[in-house]
């Protein structure tokens, strides 16, 4: 079995962090001392080819007369074309990994786009939060409060899962 498997730790578990260019997939669980360990197992990059940007835009009009093209639509259409790239991907990882729970923390801006990007299967499993952890190395992750909570919650889950099981 690996080490990234979370049957072999039941408080094992599986986090995403996201932003507008960037998604990151850690395993996390418990080392023998009891701390948090993150370890980065995938990574997705928004490609978004800056060519892209070169396109017509419309032009707005301005008070003063003349008019200017807006940049607001692309970032919009960029953002949505990557959440869209995030959960083709996250539904990817979670079949690799078997993994039937994902947290995923994201900017609140950015987790509508994601939420709207994902299907039903996906967003059944995942749970977001609304934290910007995108700037954080791994070790201020691991660190974050709410990451932290993770551990517990899974094992609340699993609890829950075996009482609604005997009922």
């Amino acid at each position: 079995m690996s080490r990234l498997d979370p049957s072999i730790d039941p408080a094992a578990f599986w986090l995403a962090v996201v932003d507008a260019r960037h998604a990151r997939l850690f395993h996390g669980s418990r080392t023998a001392a009891g701390r948090l360990h993150l370890e980065e197992t995938s990574r997705l990059e928004d490609d978004w080819q800056e060519k892209e940007h070169h396109r017509p835009m419309s032009l707005t009009p301005h008070p003063d007369g003349h008019s200017y093209a807006g940049t607001g639509h692309v970032e919009e259409e960029r953002a949505q074309r990557f959440a869209k790239s995030v959960a083709q991907w996250a539904g990817e990882q979670l079949r690799q990994r078997k993994a039937e729970r994902l947290h995923l923390f994201a900017p609140k801006h950015f987790l509508g786009v994601l939420r709207a990007a994902m299907p039903a299967a996906l967003h059944q499993k995942v749970r977001d939060e609304g934290h910007d952890l995108g700037p954080l190395t791994t070790g201020e992750i691991a660190e974050h409060p709410a990451v932290r909570a993770i551990p517990g919650a899974e094992e609340r889950d699993a609890l829950d899962d075996r009482l609604r099981k005997k009922s």
